[in-house]
């Protein structure tokens, strides 16, 4: 949604938090951050969240789903990183979005993975297996 160590959410986030509560979305965050950021984005942005989830392993997220109530048919989890956030989603067994990312700065463990996913998602486009909807939702 935003750069790892903003803590205030930006007003792109609070328009996209907004719509989704338009819409009877709840959104909440699944994060691989420290709890100290994770607790103040979440708490400024007025939704639930957990931080630490190691992402792609399940275990957290699948935990967060039962806790909030939900079924897995009603989770949706949207990210930016094949490695991280689609294994996670494929292994916790929801449907994900995968976006584009956003942000122009990363930790370095993102930066890493991003040497990996670039290439990976191109093979995945020229295979069709990437193809979908663009939104530019908020630029």
């Amino acid at each position: 949604l935003d750069a790892y160590d903003i803590l205030d959410p930006s007003p792109r986030v609070v328009e996209l938090k907004n719509k989704f509560d338009e819409l009877g979305i709840k959104l909440c965050i699944v994060s691989n951050n420290k709890e100290k950021r994770k607790s103040i984005y979440c708490t400024r942005l007025g939704v639930d969240g957990i931080f630490s989830c190691y992402k792609p392993f399940p275990n957290k997220i699948n935990k967060f789903i039962e806790k909030l109530g939900y079924k897995k048919e009603e989770v949706i989890l949207i990210g930016d990183q094949l490695l991280t956030d689609v294994f996670c989603g494929h292994n916790v067994g929801v449907k994900v979005i995968l976006t584009d990312p956003i942000v122009k700065k990363d930790q370095w463990t993102t930066r890493f993975n991003r040497l990996l996913d670039r290439p990976l998602r191109k093979r995945l486009k020229r295979k069709g297996i990437l193809e979908g909807v663009k939104i530019n939702y908020g630029k």
